[in-house]
């Protein structure tokens, strides 16, 4: 099984260029713990953690590009599902990966939650959902905080 089958989409994307205290209204707003960082070709360059947020202390002027981790951590869509978990697992404190298409473009994002489902469900169930999920693909969505 590929990772490309059991990732979620749409997904959202920072640029580099956005203001950090939007990006930060935009991880709390949603919940999220991290978001991918796109260059303006919509390749993946960083990612921006609320960790990242928090170290910076202050909401300042400074671009989410300062302050992202990078290299970002990720997967390729291709990759076997269980070498995508021995990659996830060693980096504790990930707590969901980036999936890049050849071109390095965020196609979908694999978290340790759906790690977590995957290990929870029996193998006929997820090859069945599997096959209905392959024939209805979402688009990916990237956005930039406004």
């Amino acid at each position: 099984m590929r990772v490309s089958d059991v990732m979620h989409r749409p997904i959202l994307g920072l640029r580099q260029s956005g203001r950090i205290g939007e990006a930060a209204v935009m991880l709390a707003e949603l919940g999220y713990a991290a978001l991918p960082v796109l260059d303006p070709d919509d390749r993946l360059v960083g990612m921006l953690t609320s960790g990242d947020v928090l170290r910076a202390g202050e909401l300042t002027d400074e671009t989410v590009g300062e302050l992202m981790t990078h290299p970002p951590v990720s997967v390729a869509e291709h990759q076997d599902l269980t070498d995508v978990l021995r990659k996830l697992l060693p980096h504790g404190l990930l707590r969901s990966l980036p999936v890049i298409d050849e071109d390095g473009r965020v196609v979908g994002m694999f978290s340790r939650g759906e790690a977590l489902r995957i290990m929870l469900t029996p193998d006929e169930a997820i090859a069945a959902g599997v096959r209905n999920t392959s024939a209805t693909s979402t688009p990916t969505l990237h956005t930039q905080p406004m």
